[in-house]
């Protein structure tokens, strides 16, 4: 499929090309559970095949790569759990 929003971005900085990449977390059909037309028609993948995609895309377009991501396992009642 189309990306809804591009996943990465290229940019040099002294020299260095820094690519900086995100991705949505897949929990958000639960998150926004009572407004279902806030994502109408778009699919949440994996973000480890996801990130996977993206990087084969990047392959030789920069020096430094960066990720932003907002991730990680959602409990049963939605609420989010940190790990140290």
């Amino acid at each position: 499929g189309t990306y809804f929003v591009k996943p990465y971005e290229i940019f040099e900085v002294n020299d260095v090309r820094v690519a900086i990449v995100g991705m949505t977390p897949p929990h958000v059909t639960q998150w926004e559970a009572s407004a279902p037309e806030h994502f109408e028609g778009l699919t949440f993948p994996g973000t480890v095949e996801q990130s996977k995609k993206v990087i084969a895309e990047l392959e030789g377009k920069y020096d430094v790569l960066i990720g932003a991501f907002h991730l990680g396992p959602v409990s049963s009642s939605y609420e989010s759990i940190a790990y140290s």
